[in-house]
This record gives structure tokens, C-alpha cells and sequence, in this order.
């Protein structure tokens, strides 16, 4: 317990520490992604469905902060859980295409509050015994570069 709770201190000492406003900048050269490139891994890009998570919200019958999922992309204005039908098509945001690799596999990060140490709430499991499995959102892989903006709208690609 005592680990956990040094490493909470520790996250909201790097959190407080960063410059803000944050912003999403393209950068060529040290691009940011969820994942990084390996044998087994794809560079990434998370996408978040904020009707899949009201949905959670209401079924465990408690408040789930976004920034639990740490995503790069908020969605919303689709079903929830629609992103899980995408997974293996292709989408367009900005007429930039993205390949949906595949859904996100949540681990016990999204038990802590955020800006908090509070992990009162067993997310994982609520995830696990609400849907039968742990995912939320999806990822992508940009097939083009390009600019995303607030409210750009995401096509289905044939």
C-alpha cells in the first residue's frame, strides 16, 4: 500500500509540473503515440467514446472521469460501443484515414482518480463483470499525416 501510494504522489508531482495549456503539436521527428513500434506493438493513437463511457457511468451506477482512459481522441455522437464494430476498418477524421487496429485492453491505471490517490473505484473489474472484458476505446494507426481539429467528423471508409 505504501508503494501505491508513493506512486500516486509521484504522478501528481510530474502532473502539476507541466507547463500549461497543453496542446497536440505534430512533430516529425519524436512523434507522440499511445504505443510505441515494436515487433509486437504498432504506433498508436487512442480514440475514446464518450457514449461507451456514459454508458459504464450508468451501469455501475458512479461518476468515471475521462482522463482515467487517457486518450488522445474524445468522440462523441456515435452508439455507445460502436468504435468496437471498426476494429480491422478504416476511418477518415479530416479526410486524414486512420486503420482501427484494435480495442484498448485497460490495466489498473484507471482505478486512480486523477490529480487524486484516491482508487476507491475497481474500474477493471466493474469493466470486466459489466461487459466480460476490460477494453475501452480503440486504437488507430494513421495511414496519412494530416491536422485534426475539434469537431471534425469521422467517417466510416468502405
Amino acid at each position: 500500500m505504501e508503494e501505491r501510494i508513493k506512486l500516486s504522489n509521484k504522478i501528481l508531482e510530474l502532473e502539476t509540473s507541466l507547463i500549461k495549456p497543453i496542446y497536440l503539436l505534430q512533430n516529425r521527428d519524436f512523434p507522440f503515440y499511445d504505443t510505441s513500434h515494436s515487433n509486437n506493438v504498432f504506433n498508436s493513437i487512442s480514440l475514446i467514446n464518450i457514449n461507451s463511457l456514459l454508458d459504464f457511468e450508468k451501469k455501475i451506477n458512479k461518476k468515471v472521469e475521462l482522463q482515467r482512459f487517457r486518450g488522445n481522441f474524445y468522440v462523441d455522437g456515435i452508439e455507445a460501443w460502436e468504435e468496437r464494430n471498426w476494429v480491422g476498418k478504416t476511418i477518415k477524421i479530416n479526410n486524414i484515414s486512420f486503420k482501427v487496429e484494435k480495442n484498448i485492453p485497460r490495466c489498473v491505471a484507471i482505478n486512480l482518480k486523477p490529480k487524486t490517490d484516491d482508487n476507491s473505484l475497481n474500474l477493471l473489474q466493474s469493466l470486466k463483470k459489466t461487459y466480460n472484458h476490460f477494453d475501452m476505446g480503440i486504437y488507430l494507426n494513421a495511414l496519412e499525416d494530416g491536422n485534426i481539429n475539434v469537431g471534425d467528423k469521422i467517417q466510416l471508409s468502405q
